[in-house]
C-alpha cells in the first residue's frame, strides 16, 4: 500500500523573489533540513538566478517530510530539497564527500529517483513542463557529465526528468 506525502506543505517550505539567493544544506546543523539564504553567498550549495524576481517555492524534504517504506517503519533515502514556480519542478540532492565522481552521482540519482517516484504518485507531475534534478557536490564541484547511460535510464525510470550536475539555477 502506498502511502500519502505531502509535498507542498508548509511546515518546511519557504518562498523567495529576490534576484539571487541560494540554498544551503549546513553539514555543521545535522538534523536541520536545507534552507533558503539571501544575504551569505560564500555559503550557498545552489545559486539560483531569478532575474525576473518570480515568487520561487523552496520545499525542504530530508529531514522534514517522512517518507516511509512499505513496512511502514523504516525510512527511504530521499533528496534534500525540490524547488518549484510556475511549471517549473526541480529536485536537489546535495552531497559533501570526497568520494569519485561515480560513486557520489549513482547514490544521489537513486536518492532523487526515490523521492521523484513518491512525488508522481501523489501529484500530477504532467503538468510540469520543466522538470529537472540536479545533483551537487560542494567539495567536488565537477564540470562532468554523468555516463549517458545513467541519464537515459534517470529519464525513463523518472518518466521525463533530466539530470543535472550544476550549482546554479536560472529561474525563468
Amino acid at each position: 500500500m502506498s502511502r500519502k506525502v505531502e509535498f507542498f506543505s508548509n511546515k518546511c517550505g519557504s518562498r523567495c523573489c529576490e534576484d539571487a539567493f541560494g540554498v544551503v544544506d549546513d553539514t555543521s546543523k545535522e538534523n536541520e533540513p536545507a534552507y533558503i539564504d539571501t544575504k551569505s553567498p560564500r555559503i550557498w550549495d545552489l545559486k539560483v538566478e531569478n532575474p525576473l524576481q518570480i515568487n520561487v517555492l523552496h520545499q525542504a524534504i530530508d529531514k522534514c517530510i517522512v517518507f516511509l517504506k512499505e513496512d511502514g517503519v523504516s525510512h527511504d533515502r530521499i533528496c534534500d530539497s525540490m524547488i518549484h514556480w510556475g511549471n517549473s519542478l526541480i529536485f536537489v540532492e546535495f552531497k559533501h564527500r570526497n568520494k569519485n565522481f561515480a560513486v557520489w552521482t549513482n547514490d544521489a540519482a537513486e536518492q532523487i529517483k526515490i523521492t521523484i517516484s513518491y512525488f508522481n504518485k501523489n501529484n500530477d507531475y504532467t503538468k510540469y513542463t520543466r522538470k529537472e534534478a540536479f545533483l551537487i557536490n560542494k567539495k567536488k564541484p565537477s564540470i562532468s557529465t554523468p555516463k549517458p547511460t545513467l541519464l537515459k535510464s534517470f529519464y525513463k525510470e523518472t518518466i521525463g526528468f533530466v539530470l543535472k550536475i550544476n550549482q546554479n539555477l536560472k529561474v525563468h
